[in-house]
């Protein structure tokens, strides 16, 4: 009798999660896949690769070895495999594949939203999720977990979104403060579905977290998504500009972070002409946006590749490149790790590697508690110079200096003083 009951809860447990998935996927349109089909074949070898490698768990070689980087075919194996072995093999299942995506350097970002939407339908409880699940590919799998609970609130419970507390959502995250931005990312996933892409609606629900940015982004990254979809015969580089500068200017960096992809698609995946449009626009905070936000996309069409991001970031104007190199260098961090971030400080000229260790140390800041653990870190630096830099400096980011002149008149100074991006 008591694994009868045991059955029918999985069983519950895996309906739920299957409707609960079904409602909230969204599948790319053919557009989009055409696209990055011509553009390049970059994904390629990633699928050849999961489809081959010798893995000792039975469940994830069947796995992987059937759907390789299809999304879609792993997160259909999942439900498959839930039907038939307990919660731990499935949350076990899933945190390899995850681990594997790292291992092999493919950009796993969309295929973590799946499994993470997955994860929550699969589980039933947000904080279960979270803790079940560890931090991979950007932490994407959070920001579908995030997005599950958002969706199937509104769906599945008959909740008005309108009526969803949302700022004590994250409380309960535990761990490095980084955590805390996958799970702001993943509300701003979630509201953006749930107001039914209503861009302002969602905007201002993210207004109810301090920070918002971390919010703001995942809307945008959303928002941009679904514009190639159900846009794109109307969409191109110069509409997105014009889009992004119509926005007010705290919502501005954000739109072109996202939008960049959709810039990139706009000019046949060219990183020259891509910049070049950035440099058409009027506003020079709103070109370092734009550069900032093609340095981070880039990292899509690589192929892990540090040394060609390099090299595409130096394509644009001299005065801009290094809004193109922090971009890049933080998805490289975000997605790949650390590691591969420090890899890329020694890469780059001589002109942009202070500001390149500032940032590693900025992250391990916010990854690990310890300093023995950010001492680690800092200490692969290629000199002592790059070291302190490393592990004492932390750049003043998203700030302004105005000061109020003798005369009565003002001076803008925060360029002068190193003040940049809201990373």
């Amino acid at each position: 009798m008591t694994h009868m009951k045991n059955f029918q809860v999985i069983l519950a447990i895996f309906i739920f999660g299957v409707i609960s998935v079904i409602l909230v996927y969204n599948f790319q349109n053919n557009f989009e896949a055409e696209k990055l089909e011509q553009s390049s074949n970059w994904n390629d070898s990633y699928d050849v690769e999961l489809k081959n490698l010798p893995i000792e768990d039975p469940h994830v070689k069947k796995i992987l070895s059937q759907c390789g980087i299809d999304k879609h075919c792993t997160v259909e194996s999942l439900q498959e495999l839930a039907k038939l072995e307990n919660k731990k093999t499935v949350l076990s299942a899933v945190n390899e594949i995850l681990l594997i995506y790292e291992e092999i350097g493919f950009y796993c970002h969309e295929n973590g939203h799946h499994l993470g939407m997955f994860v929550y339908g699969f589980t039933g409880n947000l904080s279960e999720s979270i803790s079940s699940v560890e931090r991979r590919c950007g932490g994407s799998v959070y920001h579908g977990m995030i997005e599950n609970f958002f969706v199937s609130s509104v769906l599945l419970k008959n909740q008005k979104v309108e009526d969803l507390k949302i700022t004590n959502i994250c409380d309960e995250i535990l761990g490095p403060d980084i955590n805390l931005v996958e799970c702001l990312h993943g509300v701003g996933h979630g509201l953006i579905k749930s107001y039914n892409y209503d861009l302002t609606s969602a905007l201002n629900r993210c207004d109810e977290f301090e920070p918002a940015q971390y919010c703001y982004n995942g809307v945008a990254m959303e928002y941009a998504k679904q514009s190639r979809e159900t846009n794109i015969e109307f969409l191109n580089g110069y509409d997105i500009i014009q889009f992004c500068s119509s926005l007010d200017e705290k919502y501005q960096r954000t739109c072109y972070l996202y939008q960049a992809f959709n810039i990139l698609l706009s000019k046949n995946i060219s990183t020259r002409e891509s910049l070049a449009l950035c440099d058409t626009i009027e506003n020079r905070k709103e070109i370092e946006y734009c550069y900032y936000g093609i340095g981070s996309q880039i990292f899509q069409f690589s192929n892990g590749n540090l040394e060609k991001m390099a090299t595409e970031c130096q394509l644009g104007k001299a005065d801009y490149q290094k809004w193109c190199i922090s971009g890049s260098q933080t998805i490289i961090v975000d997605q790949i790790g650390i590691d591969k971030g420090l890899d890329f400080c020694k890469i780059i000229p001589e002109k942009f590697k202070s500001d390149c260790y500032i940032e590693i140390g900025n992250w391990a800041r916010a990854s690990f508690s310890s300093d023995e653990e950010i001492e680690i870190v800092c200490s692969a630096a290629e000199n002592e110079k790059y070291y302190d830099d490393c592990i004492t400096r932390i750049q003043n980011i998203g700030c302004t200096a105005v000061i109020i002149l003798p005369d009565n008149t003002t001076k803008d100074f925060t360029d002068e003083i190193g003040c940049g991006l809201q990373r």
